[in-house]
């Protein structure tokens, strides 16, 4: 086997001459193109900001900044999933609901008819439990037809009852109320 001269392999070697130990890889990086979708060569390591914005095609992403692309309403990004006790609460908005946490939501929808009163106070709505949310109250009798929630509890106080807030006489009127068992 012939010995190569030191100009042909250090042209076969990108202009590095292999015999030279202090250039290697590393201190040729400064010639090697940047790399794209299409070239080999160097890249840089995107920030957490602009991880975020999405928008830099020239630098790469790590497993530490993808964690800092958090979904939002307005933008794609790692969402957490919600637990069934955040999806029944049905405040959270940095939370995914899951088609899991959805039917434990629909499980505990309760529905209660019940007749109004003469004045604020108790309502008897057999079902009630105290602390399930009121979804909403709906009249389903000709005066008071139409969402009526403003006129009752927002969450039941005691058992069996729906507090009516409305001072007004309300005892003629049916209702139905929409409630879920947070717990």
């Amino acid at each position: 086997m012939a010995n190569k001269a030191s100009a042909v392999l250090k042209a076969q070697f990108g202009n590095v001459d292999p015999f030279d130990q202090n250039t290697d890889l590393v201190d040729s990086l400064g010639t090697a193109p940047d790399a794209n979708a299409t070239t080999k060569g160097k890249v840089e390591l995107a920030t957490d900001a602009e991880t975020i914005t999405g928008t830099d095609d020239t630098r790469a992403v790590t497993p530490a900044s993808l964690t800092a692309r958090t979904s939002t309403a307005t933008r794609t990004g790692i969402v957490e999933l919600a637990t069934d006790a955040e999806a029944k609460t049905g405040t959270d908005t940095a939370r995914a609901v899951t088609a899991a946490n959805l039917r434990a939501v629909l499980t505990g929808i309760v529905t209660i008819s019940f007749d109004g009163k003469n004045g604020a106070g108790a309502c008897t709505a057999v079902g009630a439990v105290a602390g399930m949310k009121v979804l909403g109250v709906f009249g389903i009798t000709g005066g008071a037809l139409g969402n009526a929630a403003a006129s009752f509890e927002t969450t039941v106080t005691v058992n069996d009852q729906i507090q009516q807030s409305a001072g007004g006489n309300l005892s003629a009127n049916d209702y139905v109320a929409i409630l879920l068992a947070v717990a």
